[in-house]
């Protein structure tokens, strides 16, 4: 968490970050991408609302508070869409998510052998991931909470449902010989993978494909995009599923 806070805090005033954040479409004004992402919903943590501010069953409805989360949330959907082809877009997602993620890093922590601090770099892989391809347009409306659910399904959910089973067959079933299908090389199949996503694949992408098929190691890798190895992973698996999608 630490290490992401201090990264934000490093480019989140950055004059050519906030000049590529407006040049998206996301129809509203900011100073800095601390304002962007305030814009989008954020919220410092843990919030110091006073006890006379917390409504009663008797106060009416807040209409304002019901406009302001649905413009947060629809920017946050025109975030989700730049993120797909746009780190730095996804970064600010992933910032915006943070607290949630925190604290479904807690919930998780006593099935991990490094308690919170493996559960929170689990969920925030994952959350890396959902980011990159979060399907806005299918899934409108309360996407923070959302992601934050898809995140901790691909973190914590779905690995415990994987399970090996294996059937028991006649020995007739082995007597009859099949033909037996050409094999296809891995090569070729990469390559046939790559061609379908080529839409969805930006330079980076093909960048850091070419270096990973280069035979170098993940921190050779890393060094050669001036990235840090964990965000190699992220973009990794973000390729991976729009590959597979491709091929589906």
């Amino acid at each position: 968490m630490r290490r992401l806070v201090d990264d934000w805090s490093s480019i989140a005033r950055r004059p050519a970050a906030v000049r590529r954040a407006r040049t998206w479409p996301l129809g509203v004004d900011f100073s800095d991408l601390d304002h962007l992402l305030r814009l989008a919903g954020f919220r410092e943590w843990p919030p110091a609302a006073p006890a006379s501010a917390v409504p009663t069953v008797a106060d009416p409805v807040d209409t304002d508070a019901d406009t302001a989360h649905a413009a947060e949330d629809s920017l946050l959907g025109r975030l989700l869409v730049v993120a797909r082809s746009d780190e730095l877009a996804a970064r600010i997602v992933l910032q915006r998510l943070l607290p949630g993620l925190s604290a479904a890093a807690r919930r998780w922590s006593g099935d991990r052998p490094g308690g919170s601090t493996d559960a929170f770099d689990e969920i925030v892989s994952a959350a890396w991931l959902v980011i990159r391809v979060f399907p806005v347009e299918r899934r409108p409306g309360h996407l923070a909470a959302k992601l934050l659910r898809d995140a901790e399904h691909q973190a914590f959910v779905k690995a415990t449902r994987r399970r090996w089973t294996c059937e028991a067959s006649e020995p007739s079933s082995f007597e009859r010989h099949v033909a037996v299908e050409q094999r296809v090389e891995p090569s070729e199949e990469l390559a046939e993978a790559v061609d379908a996503a080529r839409h969805s694949l930006t330079a980076h992408d093909l960048r850091l494909l070419e270096l990973l098929t280069s035979g170098r190691s993940i921190p050779e890798v890393a060094d050669a995009l001036s990235v840090s190895v964990r965000t190699v992973g992220y973009h990794r698996e973000a390729l991976v599923h729009r590959l597979r999608a491709a091929v589906a």
